[in-house]
């Protein structure tokens, strides 16, 4: 029974962990645009052992989405879409 909830913790915190990491992914736009280099490639640090973790103990599916989705805010972050500068003509 033990060993039971041994591993429901560990499940929990993984999702916890990688829930946190993407909450902290979308903030990272909020980030002045001087530091925004450095955060982003921390959060993809970070990233990796969680969800390797999530991956492990979750199924790959569950891991394949969370990376999905942490690609996409961490190149969002990164200003994967600018709005066009005034007085330049679009291209």
């Amino acid at each position: 029974m033990s060993g039971l909830i041994a591993l429901l913790t560990l499940k929990t915190l993984a999702m916890v962990l990688a829930v946190l990491w993407g909450i902290a992914t979308c903030a990272a736009g909020l980030v002045p645009q001087v530091r925004r280099g450095g955060v982003l490639w921390a959060l993809a640090a970070l990233g990796v052992p969680v969800l390797g973790g999530l991956t492990y103990l979750w199924g790959p599916g569950l891991g394949v989405g969370a990376f999905a989705l942490g690609v996409v805010t961490l190149r969002l972050s990164a200003g994967g879409r600018q709005p066009p500068r005034e007085g330049v003509p679009a291209e």
